[in-house]
């Protein structure tokens, strides 16, 4: 028999469906260490972090926004594309942990019984740990069922165990400031990437 291709008339669709998932990934990838960057320049030079209400507050707000919204989309891929629901639940934990953790961070520079450097540092290794924690798990899950993933996901799952890793040390965690970035760029790909064609022969 000669072999034929067969796309799916869904493709186009699909496509698009991913397309803002893909393009809120590769605003992660450049927003997220811009803000760390950035804070870690104003507390180095001053020797003090940011207590004022103001810009880099929305924009540390986008950035939990953003997140959550791209690794909501992992879920979708996962789900819609590869009918894969493994690490559902987990991803929908993330999700709603993300916002809860944004909404409290963002909420201690309007609220000043907040706005201490003891809640700001005990909040930032809190989420740093839960989150690293969380990391781990989900790439071990996808690791473990990465037969029945595209190769993509497999690496994914890799630059997220080593950035989730960093994540729990807390002594590297200034790495993820680097490994995140790679991490999301990764999740970029798998959204905008076009359905593969399914062979029949």
């Amino acid at each position: 028999m000669v072999a034929s291709t067969y796309t799916s008339t869904k493709e186009p669709l699909m496509y698009k469906d991913y397309l803002y998932p893909g393009i809120a990934a590769i605003a992660l990838a450049v927003l997220f260490p811009t803000y760390w960057l950035l804070e870690l320049d104003f507390t180095f030079s001053t020797g003090a972090r940011r207590e004022a209400f103001g810009g880099m507050d929305f924009l540390y707000l986008a950035v939990g926004l953003l997140a959550a919204y791209v690794w909501w989309g992992l879920r979708r891929v996962l789900v819609e594309q590869n009918a894969y629901r493994g690490a559902d639940s987990l991803l929908i934990m993330i999700v709603v942990l993300n916002l809860l953790l944004t909404g409290l961070m963002f909420s201690a520079g309007l609220i000043e019984p907040l706005n201490t450097d003891a809640f700001v540092i005990g909040g930032t290794a809190l989420s740093l740990v839960l989150f690293g924690v969380l990391d781990i798990v989900l790439a071990v899950i996808l690791l473990r069922d990465s037969r029945e993933l595209p190769g993509l996901v497999k690496v994914f799952a890799v630059a997220n165990l080593i950035h989730g890793i960093c994540e729990v040390t807390i002594l590297m965690s200034w790495a993820v400031i680097f490994l995140y970035p790679v991490t999301v760029v990764i999740l970029a790909v798998l959204f905008l990437r076009r359905p593969e064609e399914v062979e029949f022969v």
